[in-house]
């Protein structure tokens, strides 16, 4: 029988969870801020923008990936009971 947690809430492993998501987030828009200057640095910024336009979709794919894992993650969660160790090291592998 796995150890029951009394002291740590579902809520709390949810809180976590969204956190490292919104700092993936954060890094993967750390390209687009380069992409975006490196766009504007050139004569024509419609040129420029179709030139870095890798990072663009490379920035809207992973985003994408990050939201249906975050979305999968919080649907799975609605159904968990109360947190027990086997739990709190899945969460924390799958993240």
């Amino acid at each position: 029988m796995a150890r029951k947690f009394t002291d740590i809430d579902h809520s709390r492993i949810d809180t976590l969870s969204d956190g490292i998501f919104a700092i993936a987030l954060t890094l993967l828009g750390f390209d687009l801020i380069g992409a975006i200057k490196k766009a504007s640095e050139n004569g024509d910024l419609n040129e420029g923008l179709v030139h870095e336009w890798p990072i663009f979709f490379s920035f809207v794919m992973g985003f994408f990936v990050l939201y249906a894992i975050w979305y999968q993650y919080h649907v799975q969660s609605q159904f968990a009971g109360k947190p027990h160790a086997l739990m709190v090291w899945q969460h924390g592998f799958g993240l």
